[in-house]
């Protein structure tokens, strides 16, 4: 399963969070939702009918790609699948997640970008 991934600590600059409770089978790490129009991820896993926190927006924040094999430009607008997960620059039923911080090539598994769960439609 892809997923998106935060190093610096909620709190930090440009990091927008909110908590949530898990379901009854916990919640991992990095996992990507959307609720309504607003996309988030995990920042730590959680087990079952616990408070954890949802990244709903963060300056850096590296997600696995869709597919390895494409490379992204510098300010590439990104898109989250919604079917299978990872970044696509692909619009068409995906959601939209944020903007490329750093070229990331052909065969690179991830990608740093800037995370705006708030696009997400």
């Amino acid at each position: 399963m892809a997923k998106m991934f935060l190093n610096d600590l909620p709190g930090d600059g440009g990091v927008v969070q909110a908590q949530s409770v898990a379901g009854s089978n916990g919640v991992e790490k990095g996992t990507v939702s959307k609720t309504g129009n607003v996309v988030s991820f995990v920042f730590a896993s959680a087990k079952a009918n616990r408070v954890y926190l949802e990244i709903k927006k963060a300056n850096r924040v590296i997600g696995d790609k869709l597919n390895p094999a494409d490379s992204f430009a510098k300010d590439d607008v990104l898109y989250w699948s919604s079917t299978t997960g990872g970044l696509t620059k692909t619009a068409t039923d995906n959601w939209k997640v944020g903007v490329c911080l750093a070229a990331s090539p052909a065969n690179a598994t991830q990608a740093e970008f800037a995370f705006d769960g708030m696009l997400g439609v």
